[in-house]
Formats: structure tokens, C-alpha cells, sequence
């Protein structure tokens, strides 16, 4: 088995990581904690299509392998090539496959469907889905080719790629704007488009906006786009990005492959990818993309200008008027020479009749002439008999020379009408036509140049109204101005006001501090009397300091006996057991600390007595002292296994969470797509029946991955019915709105079908094949038909017979004769 790809260029993803997460000094796990609660309130999706959950990175699905561009990029079949493959002896090629609609048709039973067979075959199914029950039934068996032992099978693809895709995407300046295209788009049904929003390219502009050297000094394709309006730069850097120049194939080949990867074009269209694949080549280079010079801006333009421009397109509407005129005059003229031209051509056609029925009469009567001399000399001579017979040859030779002579004449009058004719329809005629053609090239140019013009005075219109508008919204703000300045002069007023008011404040208070200074004086006179009560409390403080000085005294008496006692409490010593924080059991006391006047009323013999039987107490127990470290033990490895399900607690709610989201965001997807595919299916199965209705429906709409989806139609005037109750034309129509409306949905390069028009009708084969031939262009479509309302419409069409038990094929292109001589012109 083999399969075989042919592409013409492709363009890898670069996946760029902007958002690197660090830990700070701190504490790690809250650190943590913070990121993963934030990646669940938010999955960032990047630029590139990929989408980031926390530290995990999803790159970004494969690019589709197709467009709804019918010129844009897809994969396509071009060709099958079988060797010994089911009814296919040796090597027969099926195809090329038309890129859009390709029909293969064949009586039963030559092989059509083994054409199915073999792309299978190539892309994995089993024996059974290849309607065999082993493999070996897949290798050629016939009377002529008895004794084969293997069959191969060879796929050839070609993908059509667009180097740059973006170019083509529409520039808006925000996405408020291009939210408000693509309704109209939609409401209009006009097709797609893609559009970049300005407001969301602006984080691009540091990235073109910075220095940087690149190997050889090749200059960037972004730095060789000029444009007027710098707004539309990120545009730009966002279809080419870092993409280089170079001049030659192996230029390009040493910069791509260096240490640093880059993504490379040649003058001559070739391309390197950062990913290392090279596309290029073919016979022919699109061009003209970009424009080589920046269209004149109209905005700018003067009423002069604009009358200028009205006067030329009246001068140019008369003038087309003029030419309208002298047309139909000239069409008149030739419709008028090329009649008189026919009717010569019959009359020559005449005369040459006649001309020639005369010559085939000469032979003939020559003949006679011999056999009347014959039958003369043979016979006896008879006066009056011979008389008569030179009497009637007489009049034969004058009949014969009259003929000769009318024949002549005829060929002179032949040839004058021919000469004629010809003076008539190589000289006027043609002169005619190039004048016609010549009026017609410039009727065409100055209908183009009236067109340019009528769009420059609309341009010129909606400038003039724009530049109008933008007086107007001057004149407002000037009004605003004015306002604002009136208002500031009235709160200048105010403040003055204010600043009065505050001066006489000021006032008030000074009056107010000279009413103080007499307070003073009364407060002065108040601190001698204060000052008179502190000498006599200095007196009183002079007794109470001798008085302290006897206490300490006493003190240091104590002091210097209480190194004695200490050295008795050193002997005494209180064993801890270690029994903080476990339940149920208190911390003994410490030792009371008492005071000498509390140690003067204590009995000494009671306490010696309760010493004695505490001690002896304590000697009777035996406590296991391993026990208090062995649930000390205990306690740790327990709350070491606390704090991890508490971790494992929270990383499962978590992650719940994000299951949650992700499911949520899986059926929001779903139901988009549903809703998008059960519409189209409504629009595309009242199209196919003229009148019926079909739709898709929930089992279950809390969950609609777990029961599934009820695919009911209604027929034209009749009752709603499951699809399986549907009889095989209704069926088959069902199926094929279902496919179109995923097809609208999402895409599909390639489409095989078998029969698909057997169990329909003439009227809705039409349909169908008309719906696939104009409405389905970006993708291909290899349909196996006998019907001639489907093949007829086709692009190609590869015939299939069998010889000898061994089917062949034949390719021819589906046009009619006018489509072929405009293809041949």
C-alpha cells in the first residue's frame, strides 16, 4: 500500500510562550494555590489558536484542511493509481479528479464502485467495510492474469496552500466594528471573510517596533511594506511577522538553517518555514497581491476638482452616447452585407449545381454521338434516313455547343459573384468588424473611466459631507468653550466672594487674640500660686524619701538571706511529663510562690507531713514514660497525613472545578454547533424538497451526550416521521441536507458518494447536482452516478468499462462546445 502527498507550501504555527509563571520568595504552596484558582477563573487562549491552563500549554489544533474560499487552501485527490487491485489488472490510473465536481460513471458491474474500494483500502478499513470477507479477495483474479500474488494502491494528494492568507483579511478598526461586518455578512448571506481588529494588534507594535540585525543583513519583509496610513502597521506584522527577504534559494537555505531558525522567502516565491518544510516552485507565480504603490487619497480633494470631474463624466457620457449610437448603425450596416453575403454564397451554390449537371451530361452525349456513328456505318445508307440522322446530329453538336457556351458563361457569372462576394465580405466586412471592435474596446474603456469617475465624485461627496460633519462638531466644542469659560468666570466670582469673607474672619480673630493677652495675665498670677503649693510638696517628699531609705534597709537584710534559700529550692525539681495538648489530661500547677508575710502563718509540721506521704505515693507508681513519645509520635504522622488530604481535598476540588468548566464549555460549543447545523439543515432540506421541513432534536437537553439526537423530517404534505420510517428516496435526501449542513458547519476536503441519485427523481437530481456544483466549490466531490441530470453538470468525467474481465478507465473534460472555444480562444 502506498500513499503518495503533493504540496505546494505550508506554513507551521510558531507557539510562543508570553506568560512564564515564577515563584517569589514566600510561601510556596499559597503561591501555588493563587495560580491554579486563577487559571480556573480564567483559561487564557494566545494569539496562535493554543490555550494555556495554568503551567500545562495545549498548542493549538491543526490549521483546517480547507476554506470556504473556493480559491483558498485545501487538500485534494488528484489521482488513484491501482496495480492489481480488485477488477484492475496491472497498472490503471483513475483520474486526474476535477479540484470541485468529478462524476464517474460506468455500466453495472465494470468496477465503478471498486474506485471507493481503493481509497479505503489506502486509508485503513478492514476486508469487511471493503465489501470483502478476506484480504486476499482485494488482489486481481482473472483468466488472463491467473497467478498474481499482490495488489498496491497509490493516493495521490495535492494541497493548495497560500503563503500568506492574512492578506487577504479585512482591516477594521475595532472588533465593535467587526462584529457589525460579520452580521451584516450573515444577515445578507454574502459568504465569509476574516477581519483583524486594529484595537487588538496594538501589543504587536513593540515587537516590529524594536532594532534588530538579521544574518547577511536581509531586510524583513514588514520593513519593505510602505504604507500612508502607519494605523495599519500591526496589521501588517501580524500576516508577515519576522518573516525574511532573500535573494536566492541558497541564501535563504543558510539563513533558515543557521542557529537561529527564521521563516524565509526568495524573490521568486520560494519559502522556508521555522519548521524546516520548503515549498515553491510551478509553472506560474501569484503576484499582484499587494500593490506597488499607495492608492491616492481622496479625502483632501477641492470643489474645483469635483466640478472638473463632473464636467469630464457628462463630456464622456455624451461621447458614450455618440459611440451607442454609431454602434447600432454599424450593427445595422453588417447585419445588412453578412445578408447579402448569404444570399450570394446560395446563388453560387446554385450555379455550381448546375454547372456540374451540365459537364456530367457532356460524356454522355459523346456516347451517343459513338454509338449513332456505329450503328450508321453498320447499316445500309439510306438517303433520306441519313439526312435526317446529320439533320438531328446537327442539331445534338448545335445543343452541345449552346451547352458548352451556357457553361461558360455560368462559370464567368460564378466567378464574378465569387469575386464579388469576396470583395464585399474581406473588405467591408472586415473593415467593419475591426471598427466595431475598435468602438467597442473604447466604449468598454470609457465606461471604465466613467465608473472611476462616478466613484471619485461619491468619494468626494462623502469626504465633502465628512469634513462638513467635523465642522459642525467644531462649531460644538467651540460652544462647549465658551460655556466652560463662562462658568470659570463665575466661580471667580465666588472665590472672590469667598476670599472677602475670609478676611474679615482674619479680623475677628485678632480681635480675639487681644482678648487673650488679658487671660494670660490672670494664668500668670494663677502659676505663683501653684508654684507657692510645689515647694511645700517638696517638703512632704523630703520626709518620704527617709522614710524609703529605712524599707531598704530592711530589704537588703533579706537579700543577703535569700541565696540560702535559693540553694535550698535548687534542690527541688519538678519533672515535666510532657503531657501538653493531649486531651483530657491538665498541666500540674507550678510551685506556689509565697510571700513572707503568707509564710509566717503556715504550719511547718503539716507540710513536712504532706511531703512525706506525696513521696510515698509516687514511689507506689510505676508510670510508662515510652507511651507519652509514642503518641507524641502518633500525633505528628497524623497531622502530616491531615495536612496532606487537606492538600489532596483541595487539588480534587480544584480540578473539579476545572472539569466542571471544561464540561461546560464542551456543551456551550456543542449546542453553538448544534443550533448552527440543525438551521442549516431546516434551509438546506426546503430547498432540496421544495416544501418540507427536517430538523434535529435533544433526547435529553440538560445532557445531550447521553441519550443522543432525534433526526425527524416532514416530507412535502405529509406527517413528521423518524428518519428510519422514511422510504429510500426521502432518506437519501435527508442524509444529503444533513451533509451539506455539516459541510456549512465545519468543512470536509473530500466527499466520495455512491449513487446517491438512485432513488431520486429526475427533478430533485437536479437539484442536488446543481446545489453541489455551485454552492459546494471549496471542496471535492467524486460521485459515482448513472444519471445523466447528475453527470451532465460535472467538471470531469472518468469513464469506467471492462474487457476481458478487467475493468479501465478514461478521463474527459464535462464542457460544451461554446465553453471549449472560450477556453481555446
Amino acid at each position: 500500500m502506498q500513499k503518495t502527498k503533493k504540496k505546494k507550501g505550508n506554513e507551521e504555527p510558531m507557539d510562543v510562550d508570553e506568560n512564564p509563571t515564577s515563584t517569589q520568595n514566600g510561601d510556596t504552596q499559597n503561591s501555588e494555590e493563587n495560580n491554579v484558582n486563577d487559571d480556573i477563573d480564567h483559561i487564557s487562549d494566545d494569539e496562535e489558536g493554543g490555550m494555556r491552563i495554568g503551567d500545562i500549554y495545549i498548542p493549538p489544533a491543526p490549521k483546517p484542511a480547507l476554506t470556504f474560499d473556493a480559491t483558498g487552501p485545501r487538500l485534494l485527490i488528484t489521482h488513484i493509481v491501482n496495480e492489481n487491485f480488485k477488477s484492475y489488472a496491472g497498472v490503471q490510473t483513475l483520474g486526474p479528479f476535477h479540484k470541485s465536481f468529478t462524476a464517474i460513471i460506468g455500466p453495472n458491474g465494470s468496477g465503478k464502485s471498486n474506485v471507493i474500494d481503493s481509497m479505503l483500502f489506502v486509508f485503513g478499513y478492514r476486508a469487511t467495510k471493503i465489501r470483502s470477507k478476506k484480504i486476499s479477495v482485494l488482489i486481481h483474479s482473472s483468466s488472463k492474469f491467473p497467478n498474481i500474488t499482490s495488489a498496491c494502491v497509490a493516493v495521490h494528494f495535492c494541497q493548495i496552500i497560500d503563503g500568506c492568507g492574512a492578506l487577504d483579511n479585512i482591516v477594521v478598526e475595532n472588533v465593535e466594528a467587526a462584529q457589525a461586518c460579520l452580521e451584516h455578512l450573515k444577515r445578507n448571506n454574502v459568504g465569509r471573510a476574516t477581519f483583524i481588529a486594529l484595537d487588538k494588534q496594538q501589543h504587536l507594535r513593540q515587537h516590529y517596533e524594536r532594532t534588530v540585525t538579521y544574518p547577511e543583513n536581509v531586510p524583513r519583509l514588514f520593513d519593505l511594506v510602505k504604507v500612508k496610513d502607519e494605523r495599519v502597521l500591526p496589521a501588517f506584522y501580524f500576516a508577515l511577522r519576522d518573516t525574511l527577504v532573500a535573494n536566492d534559494l541558497e541564501q535563504a537555505s543558510r539563513i533558515a538553517y543557521g542557529r537561529t531558525r527564521y521563516r524565509v522567502v526568495t524573490l521568486k516565491g520560494d519559502v522556508i518555514e521555522i519548521a524546516g518544510t520548503m515549498s515553491g516552485g510551478g509553472k506560474t507565480t501569484m503576484r499582484g497581491r499587494m500593490s506597488s504603490s499607495v492608492q491616492q487619497d481622496t479625502s483632501e480633494q477641492d470643489p474645483r476638482v469635483l466640478q472638473a470631474n463632473e464636467k469630464k463624466l457628462a463630456a464622456l457620457d455624451q461621447r458614450l452616447s455618440e459611440l451607442r449610437s454609431e454602434q447600432v448603425n454599424l450593427e445595422d450596416s453588417m447585419v445588412s452585407v453578412q445578408k447579402n453575403a448569404r444570399e450570394g454564397k446560395t446563388t453560387l451554390n446554385k450555379l455550381g449545381i448546375e454547372l456540374k449537371s451540365l459537364t456530367e451530361q457532356v460524356p454522355l452525349l459523346k456516347n451517343q454521338i459513338k454509338q449513332q456513328e456505329n450503328k450508321a456505318a453498320s447499316s445500309k445508307v439510306d438517303v433520306k434516313q441519313k439526312a435526317k440522322l446529320e439533320a438531328a446530329l446537327k442539331t445534338a453538336e448545335e445543343k452541345l455547343e449552346k451547352a458548352k457556351h451556357d457553361a461558360g458563361e455560368v462559370e464567368k457569372e460564378v466567378h464574378g459573384v465569387d469575386a464579388q462576394i469576396t470583395a464585399v465580405a474581406g473588405g467591408k466586412v472586415k473593415d467593419l468588424q475591426k471598427t466595431v471592435d475598435e468602438l467597442t474596446k473604447k466604449i468598454d474603456k470609457v465606461s471604465t473611466e466613467i465608473t472611476k469617475l462616478k466613484v471619485a465624485i461619491n468619494t468626494s461627496i462623502r469626504n465633502a459631507k465628512k469634513s462638513k460633519d467635523k465642522i459642525n462638531q467644531m462649531e460644538g466644542d467651540q460652544k462647549e468653550t465658551e460655556k466652560t469659560l463662562e462658568s470659570l468666570g463665575n466661580q471667580k466670582k465666588e472665590l472672590t466672594l469667598e476670599s472677602s469673607r475670609l478676611q474679615k474672619e482674619l479680623e475677628e480673630l485678632e480681635e480675639q487674640i487681644n482678648e487673650g493677652t488679658g487671660e494670660f495675665a490672670e494664668l500668670k498670677q494663677e502659676i505663683s500660686k501653684l508654684q507657692g503649693k510645689e515647694n511645700k510638696i517638696k517638703g512632704e517628699r523630703l520626709e518620704a524619701n527617709n522614710a524609703v531609705t529605712k524599707v531598704e534597709k530592711s530589704i537588703q537584710d533579706c537579700r543577703s538571706k535569700t541565696p540560702m534559700w535559693e540553694k535550698e529550692l535548687t534542690t527541688l525539681k519538678l519533672e515535666d511529663p510532657g503531657l501538653d495538648g493531649i486531651p483530657g489530661i491538665e498541666r500540674p500547677a507550678p510551685l506556689d510562690q509565697h510571700t513572707p508575710e503568707e509564710l509566717e502563718g503556715v504550719a511547718v509540721e503539716e507540710l513536712r507531713n504532706r511531703l512525706a506521704a506525696q513521696k510515698a505515693r509516687l514511689g507506689d507508681a510505676k508510670p510508662n514514660i515510652q507511651a507519652i513519645q509514642d503518641y507524641r509520635t502518633k500525633e505528628e504522622l497524623y497531622l502530616k497525613r491531615a495536612a496532606e488530604l487537606d492538600e489532596i481535598t483541595t487539588k480534587r476540588n480544584e480540578m473539579r472545578a476545572l472539569y466542571d468548566q471544561l464540561r461546560k464549555k464542551r456543551t456551550t460549543d456543542f449546542l453553538s454547533g448544534f443550533n448552527t447545523i440543525t438551521t442549516k439543515l431546516k434551509e438546506m432540506y426546503q430547498m432540496i424538497t421544495l416544501g418540507g421541513d427536517a430538523e434535529l432534536e435533544l433526547v435529553d437537553s440538560l445532557d445531550p451526550f447521553t441519550e443522543g439526537i432525534i433526526f425527524s423530517v416532514r416530507p412535502p404534505n405529509k406527517s413528521w416521521k423518524n428518519i428510519s420510517n422514511l422510504s429510500g428516496g426521502e432518506k437519501t435526501l435527508s442524509s444529503l441536507a444533513l451533509v451539506f449542513a455539516l459541510h456549512y458547519y465545519k468543512p470536509t476536503p473530500l466527499y466520495v458518494m455512491d449513487e446517491i441519485d438512485a432513488a431520486l427523481d429526475f427533478k430533485n437530481v437536479s437539484i442536488v447536482a446543481n446545489y453541489i456544483k455551485e454552492r459546494t466549490r471549496n471542496a471535492q466531490f467524486i460521485i459515482i452516478s448513472l444519471r445523466y441530470n447528475m453527470f451532465e453538470v460535472s467538471n470531469r468525467l472518468v469513464g469506467i468499462y471492462k474487457t476481458e474481465d478487467c475493468t479501465k478507465s478514461v478521463t474527459i473534460e464535462n464542457k460544451v462546445p461554446e465553453q471549449i472555444g472560450r477556453d481555446v480562444a
